[in-house]
């Protein structure tokens, strides 16, 4: 999993390549990303965004949290090679040391589901 910070969007956080944008700490994003015939469904509680990126990285004026927000999104499908065996994830430069926090705070995706 990857994340990007940027002072003008804030946080957005990738799902096998999809991007999801975080508009408040508390937001829950439903995704639903299809990536060589494995369906990845679940949600994100987002973490404020000066917790992940550092307040120099984010919006100058970081909107309240928002718990109980939710947003779903349209599934999504993701091009890539599905001939490769291996996937290798790393994280940003923005996003480096922040896998552990997004682990801990994602508690992965509620599913892997096999078409």
């Amino acid at each position: 999993m990857q994340t990007e910070c940027s002072a003008d969007d804030g946080l957005t956080v990738y799902v096998r390549g999809a991007p999801f944008q975080c508009e408040c700490e508390g937001q829950e994003l439903v995704v639903d990303v299809t990536i060589c015939q494995t369906t990845y469904r679940g949600s994100i509680i987002c973490p404020s965004c000066s917790s992940v990126c550092g307040a120099n990285l984010c919006p100058s004026t970081e909107p309240p949290s928002c718990p109980g927000n939710v947003k779903e999104f349209e599934p999504v499908t993701v091009a890539t090679d599905c001939t490769t065996t291996a996937a290798t994830t790393t994280a940003g430069s923005t996003g480096q040391g922040v896998l552990p926090i997004l682990s801990i705070l994602l508690l992965g995706l509620v599913g892997v589901i096999m078409k």
